[in-house]
């Protein structure tokens, strides 16, 4: 397993095999580290802004899907 730290609050957990070298994993966690990066700064600013406001129809829809999915039976 490797951990990388993403961002403020963000860990990516690479669970990999013997098949794999670490060197391969690191090289493509710290490309996704970094990617994933700029995609959060990115929703950091539309939040300041407002302009990532996907409306209360959105969000109750998907409250719904994820209780629906996580629902213990």
């Amino acid at each position: 397993i490797q951990l990388t730290l993403i961002g403020d609050r963000t860990i990516l957990a690479t669970v990999f095999d013997e098949r794999t070298t670490i060197g391969m994993v690191r090289l493509y966690a710290k490309e996704a580290s970094e990617k994933l990066t700029k995609i959060f700064d990115e929703i950091k600013v539309r939040e300041v802004d407002g302009s990532s406001d996907l409306g209360q129809e959105f969000t109750d829809s998907a409250k719904t899907q994820l209780d629906s999915f996580f629902d213990e039976k």
